[in-house]
């Protein structure tokens, strides 16, 4: 019998994937589809990826209702929101470190972040005294009152592949995508790439962290990604930015 035909989302090599992984048990909340997607690995970029695509309405219901378990986002909410000036995430200190080498961050820019949970990178702009125009698409309802009282303007409550593809041209300075973007289905990464690239003002900057998740050298990282759809190699990742 003729092995399947798969055609990479990365590097668009077609090959045939004579074995396949199945994303294990998590200890994070997953939705029941997840147990029975089958991963496959490029053999040219290793980007892995499922062999089906999970229904982004399920998907939705799951980030906005259901995400939770040891990685919950706003399992601190009540508390952070009384959280004094002097408070800030290291991680996330790095990331503005970062960006403030490539973007002044000062009150004319306008940032947006994807996937902001509770707003620990605006509460360490607030930590630095920086102060810039701030928004957020964030699902989980959760985090709203968090974000709110932070000052960050809520652009959408839902996120999914096509709200990110029709992002409002030329509308933000800097885009923030910390890791959120595995967890689409890999057929939609290239067009919500090209909807951030549209919504970035002349000039503009993304700064995107996915894990590294090359499946092939560390064939155990889906232990700890849960619950992923996409999973990135250190080459992979390049080949959606060329």
């Amino acid at each position: 019998m003729a092995q399947p035909t798969f055609t990479c989302f990365a590097c668009l090599s077609i090959f045939n994937s004579p074995e396949s992984k199945k994303i294990p048990p998590s200890t994070m909340d997953s939705l029941v589809q997840f147990d029975e997607l089958k991963i496959i690995t490029c053999p040219e970029c290793f980007f892995s990826f499922s062999t089906e695509k999970v229904c982004e309405k399920d998907l939705e219901y799951f980030y906005s209702e259901s995400y939770s378990g040891i990685a919950k986002k706003v399992g601190k909410n009540v508390q952070k929101i009384d959280f004094n000036d002097n408070w800030y995430n290291p991680r996330y200190l790095s990331q503005i470190e970062l960006i403030r080498k490539y973007c002044e961050l000062n009150s004319e820019i306008k940032i947006l972040e994807i996937g902001s949970g509770i707003g620990d990178f605006f509460r360490t702009l607030n930590y630095l005294d920086i102060h810039t125009n701030n928004y957020a698409i964030e699902p989980g309802l959760d985090s709203h009152p968090s974000l709110k009282q932070l000052g960050v303007e809520i652009a959408k409550k839902t996120l999914n592949s096509k709200s990110l593809a029709e992002l409002p041209k030329s509308s933000f300075d800097l885009v923030v995508m910390s890791h959120s973007l595995e967890h689409f289905n890999a057929i939609d990464i290239s067009d919500i790439l090209m909807g951030i690239y549209n919504a970035l003002s002349n000039g503009g900057h993304f700064l995107c962290e996915v894990p590294n998740a090359n499946l092939i050298k560390y064939p155990d990282a889906n232990d700890l990604v849960n619950p992923h759809l996409s999973f990135f190699s250190m080459e992979s990742i390049k080949l959606y930015f060329l």
